[in-house]
């Protein structure tokens, strides 16, 4: 994780160890506002293709956001409704 001036840039790797994971998308969700922030640019590396039972995929996210303790959800693409996991990170 980087923070810029007003963006964050988060290195992930995804690993898919049973079924398989498609259509998916990442917020930030700052915590003490709840306001929500998405992807700002195309992500990198292998984001964002498919991965299916043990795959990986890795790569950046950028995200435009102030700095502040914030939630990182990565989603269905039907939105916040359909969570699949969630991290806190640090301002």
């Amino acid at each position: 994780m980087k923070w810029g001036p007003n963006t964050v840039t988060l290195t992930v790797t995804i690993e898919v160890t049973r079924g398989s994971l498609t259509d998916y998308t990442f917020f930030i969700m700052e915590n003490e506002s709840t306001d929500i922030h998405q992807a700002s640019q195309p992500s990198t590396g292998s984001l964002g293709a498919d991965v299916s039972q043990g795959h990986k995929v890795h790569g950046t996210i950028t995200i435009d956001c102030p700095r502040t303790n914030a939630t990182v959800m990565l989603t269905h693409r039907s939105g916040m409704s359909s969570p699949i996991s969630a991290l806190t990170i640090k301002a």
